[in-house]
């Protein structure tokens, strides 16, 4: 992506398409109380909130190597549209999602008309609370809609390609496959103005800190596509100081910090740079509060790695 071009791929716009039936939109069309105030903060909180990743039952947060699995609406298996290999990484959904979004474009797989999406979600778990939500990439390839979800791998849906902007057309076979969730305030991500990327962060594979060795190894492959830098911190764990790390990137205009325990935190304003230390502070610490010592993380190894 050269600096100073804009990714946008059609369809609706950033935070474009209905929202669920189920979801955002029809509560508060319902609501005549109360209770819609509620939503109406939840939906404005959400995107700064973590997005970890929900996991269907007996499936583990981490999808096993599948790199070209796929299934058609019924569940027949078929050709995947493109051979993929997952990041598998902990909490991964968002940053999946991404680089999905980013093979799909640059590969050019939609050829002259590209459309391709991130759909994010939360889980209702009580009038006041929006509990663990998940990501998927939905992109249109050869005149049928598909998506990759981390639990799932590629599917190819059911609903006509000319219903793709249409939330409450498109989320109900991806919902189905979580039947013990209640989706809310699903929404379309879709990139913007990018900076071309300079210095890819290296993957530090061997790196005895898991943080570290998930942290680089998203920012290794999303820096393909964007800039991306990692961030190092400390933090308080069971009375022990421990050395932390995240991935911060830019999608859709807004700052997104991949912390591998958490998920990908979304930042709530319009930013076209991801720099500013200051302010990857401040949303650090609503992930930990005790967080100190924030500063990029120099790369490489230490002779001794510390134990954390």
């Amino acid at each position: 992506m050269k600096a100073g071009v804009w990714r946008n791929t059609g369809g609706a716009g950033l935070g474009g398409g209905a929202l669920t039936a189920g979801g955002f939109g029809g509560e508060c069309a319902r609501m005549r109380n109360g209770r819609a105030v509620v939503w109406m903060i939840l939906a404005t909180v959400l995107s700064a909130l973590v997005g970890a990743c929900m996991s269907p039952p007996g499936h583990p947060n981490i999808l096993p190597t599948r790199a070209g699995a796929a299934v058609a609406a019924d569940g027949t298996p078929i050709r995947a549209p493109f051979y993929y290999e997952p990041l598998n990484v902990r909490n991964g959904c968002f940053v999946e999602s991404v680089r999905v979004y980013d093979q799909y474009l640059s590969r050019h797989l939609g050829g002259d008309r590209p459309w391709v999406k991130v759909l994010q979600w939360g889980s209702r778990e009580s009038d006041t609370k929006v509990g663990l939500g998940h990501a998927v990439a939905i992109f249109v390839w050869r005149d049928d809609m598909w998506t990759y979800d981390i639990n799932h791998a590629f599917t190819r849906l059911a609903v006509p390609v000319g219903r793709r902007a249409d939330l409450t057309d498109v989320t109900p076979e991806i919902f189905a496959r979580y039947p013990k969730q209640q989706p809310v305030l699903a929404r379309y991500w879709e990139d913007g103005f990018q900076h071309e990327r300079t210095e890819v962060p290296e993957y530090l594979f061997y790196h005895a800190n898991q943080e570290v060795r998930e942290a680089t190894r998203v920012a290794s492959e999303l820096g393909r596509f964007r800039p991306v830098r990692v961030l190092a911190f400390q933090y308080t764990e069971g009375g022990k100081l421990k050395n932390g790390a995240a991935a911060v990137f830019l999608f859709g205009n807004r700052i997104c910090i991949y912390f591998p325990a958490k998920g990908t935190q979304i930042g709530l304003r319009r930013e076209t740079s991801a720099d500013d230390l200051r302010l990857l502070g401040l949303m650090l610490k609503q992930q930990y509060p005790d967080a100190t010592d924030v500063k990029w993380h120099a790369g490489g190894y230490w002779l001794t790695p510390p134990k954390s």
